[in-house]
């Protein structure tokens, strides 16, 4: 039952005035609008693009600001004299560290400190005695640290900014693949619907032919040319053309569904392709051009081969992490304390300004680090995979070239096997309408009605779609080609 209602509405000229007209840029524009996959790939990317971000931020330094205070309350004896303290110590530092790609760890630091304290002392006469002790200290000091061996080498330090820019490259690549295949899958789509509205408009063509011969036939009946076994074959005729174009706007009706679909609008709507495939200009191709094109642009070539980098250097950096790790460390600083008991109360500013003076006392410090770790299994490990890797891809890369090179000369042969076959359609074209011609003349001329006739009339319209089936056919090629060298685009 459906499907005759769909056959009505198909049939209904009312709804063949409401068809809009889709052109094939519309379809592939539409198409890159509405496109699932795409959109995946294109959130894809915008990860790789925010880790690779992330990846970067190994370098920044980092900021620490400490402070702390705290109380102390303590009794003790001084020479066997019994004495009370308490205590108040404010502490505060800020310090810079961070990493540099050379494998250098640096940490800068500045500390002020203060301790105020109260002694009361009781030595047996004259009661206890009160001493206050207010104290301040500052210092600035500065370590590097460096990586001779394990970690020194520029390339296996950013190793992770390395891998985090080849996966944004490679999502890039994957975006742009499903670029690709979505502007094919449109464009495949559309010329299909094309083909199939050809169809129809060739059945219907067929139909008006075969009404046109049914109702002359009738008329030579009554006039005594025709025997009513003419007439009989007249009418199957004319209602195998009727089922024929039934059969083509159904199918045409679908194939406008799918292309809707695909460009994220409901089925259901009239519309008409605008575009013709003879519309699009012929390409010239000439295959050696097209496969230099395609090793430099092939998308799953560009991403075999940029995989093939990524295990390349990985296997450069195992091999760098079987080093033992070997760091030297230096470190300098100056420091400054106040611990005079003079009425001028010793301040913060004295004791940070004496940092710049000759009163600040120096220090420094070299040392040293060596860690062997022993048998280093995981590190052997790591690096023979890392090489099988290697080596797996890179036969990788080779296979899909090859696979490339042999779907880009199929290709081109099939453009070039379609010119000519469009060359024959048109051929059989026309001489199908020469015979048709001949028959309708012999017809005319009062032999009886045979199958010859509907036989030639039958082949007109056979090779006409034919004709049609050629130029989509090319197409098809082409919009494969175009996608194989990654140049797809919305015309």
């Amino acid at each position: 039952m459906t499907r005759w209602i769909l056959a009505f509405g198909l049939l209904s000229p009312a709804l063949a005035l409401a068809e809009r007209p889709l052109t094939y840029r519309d379809v592939l524009q539409g198409a890159l609008e509405a496109e699932p996959g795409l959109m995946a790939a294109s959130a894809s990317y915008l990860q790789s693009e925010a880790s690779f971000l992330a990846a970067q931020g190994r370098w920044d330094p980092t900021l620490n600001l400490d402070a702390s205070y705290g109380r102390r309350n303590n009794k003790d004896f001084f020479n066997g004299f019994p004495y009370s303290s308490n205590s108040d110590f404010w502490n505060s530092k800020i310090e810079l560290t961070g990493q540099l790609p050379t494998g250098t760890t640096y940490t800068l630091d500045s500390s002020v400190n203060r301790n105020l304290s109260t002694f009361l002392t009781d030595f047996g006469v004259g009661g206890n005695q009160e001493q206050v002790q207010d104290a301040f200290r500052a210092g600035m000091n500065v370590s590097i640290t460096q990586q001779l061996l394990k970690g020194h080498r520029l390339s296996y330090n950013l190793s992770a900014i390395t891998r985090a820019r080849q996966q944004r490259s490679q999502d890039e690549l994957r975006l742009e693949q499903a670029r690709q295949q979505a502007l094919a899958n449109a464009a495949q789509a559309y010329w299909n619907w094309s083909y199939q509205q050809s169809r129809v408009q060739i059945s219907s063509d067929e139909v008006t032919a075969a009404k046109e011969a049914l109702r002359v036939g009738r008329l030579r009946l009554e006039e005594g040319e025709l025997a009513p076994l003419d007439v009989t074959r007249l009418e199957a005729s004319a209602v195998q053309a009727e089922q024929t174009l039934l059969d083509a706007r159904l199918s045409a009706r679908e194939t406008a569904d799918q292309v809707l679909l695909l460009m994220g609008r409901r089925p259901g709507e009239d519309v008409l392709p605008a575009s013709r495939p003879e519309d699009v200009p012929v390409i010239q191709v000439d295959l050696d051009a097209a496969l230099d094109v395609a090793m430099e642009q092939n998308l799953d070539v560009l991403l075999s081969r940029l995989q093939h980098q990524g295990t390349e250097q990985d296997a450069k950096d195992a091999r760098h992490a079987m080093l033992p790790s070997l760091s030297v460390t230096g470190q300098a600083g100056l420091g400054t304390q106040d611990t005079t008991d003079r009425s001028d109360n010793p301040s913060l500013g004295y004791a940070v300004g004496a940092l710049f003076t000759d009163e600040a006392f120096p220090n420094a410090s070299v040392s040293g680090r060596l860690s062997v770790p022993l048998g280093n299994r995981a590190a052997r490990g790591e690096r023979d995979r890392a090489a099988a890797a290697t080596q797996s891809q890179e036969r990788a890369v080779l296979e899909q070239e090859r696979r490339t090179q042999s779907e880009v000369a199929k290709q081109v042969a099939q453009i070039r096997a379609s010119e000519k076959r469009i060359a024959l359609a048109d051929a059989n074209l026309r001489l199908a309408r020469q015979t048709l011609e001949a028959e309708e003349a012999l017809s005319q001329a009062g032999r009886k009605i045979d199958r010859d006739l509907l036989d030639a009339r039958k082949e007109v319209s056979r090779t006409a779609a034919e004709a049609e089936k050629a130029r989509t056919d090319y197409r098809y090629a082409v919009v494969e080609l175009q996608r194989l060298l990654g140049v797809l685009v919305v015309e």
